[in-house]
């Protein structure tokens, strides 16, 4: 018999990025049974609010126009998504620009309080949803004013702020060739 090596622990083991931070950061695919982007559109997506640095920064989320993305359900009658429609990932990231121009008021159980909403800028990165690769990258600057950038709900670390939001319009006027046009293939 030969001995055993000593295995890892799980406390030695690295702990993976959560796909959405993994996908945004190229490091693996989103979703590799998703349909691929190919072919004319529509190329349905979905968007990921991502924070590439230290959780500081929380985020308004974006609202596609409808039919876009297919895992939002709204009537509520599947009780899965279907992660498999989804050709694109639209990663959305923020970095403060500005001083503090508001706040935010939250009362729900578990956090009460106010949060600063700060000037910010927001790059979005367009990834195949299947592979990885990136697609299209674009920046827009915060556009809303602190009542409108207010998240239903925040993770306050002590530290954390809120970006100001961009205009849902605006993203997808960016991102409607991507989603009618034929795919991008470099």
């Amino acid at each position: 018999m030969t001995p055993h090596e000593p295995s890892a622990s799980p406390s030695d083991e690295e702990t993976p990025d959560p796909v959405s931070t993994a996908v945004c950061l190229g490091e693996r695919p989103y979703n590799p049974d998703s349909t691929p982007y190919a072919g004319k559109g529509p190329h349905p997506m979905t968007i990921i609010h991502h924070d590439h640095g230290p959780a500081t920064l929380e985020l308004q989320y974006v609202t596609l126009p409808d039919g876009w993305n297919p895992e939002i359900d709204f009537d509520w009658t599947d009780e899965e998504e279907d992660h498999n429609k989804v050709q694109l990932v639209v990663c959305d990231d923020a970095v403060a620009t500005g001083g503090v121009m508001g706040t935010c008021t939250f009362d729900y159980p578990g956090m009460s309080g106010t949060m600063d909403v700060v000037q910010a800028d927001h790059t979005f990165v367009v990834r195949e949803a299947r592979t990885g690769r990136e697609v299209a990258e674009f920046s827009m600057q915060g556009t809303a004013g602190a009542e409108e950038s207010c998240p239903s709900s925040a993770m306050d670390s002590g530290n954390t702020q809120i970006a100001q939001a961009v205009n849902d319009d605006a993203v997808a006027a960016k991102l409607r060739s991507l989603y009618e046009g034929p795919a991008r293939t470099t």
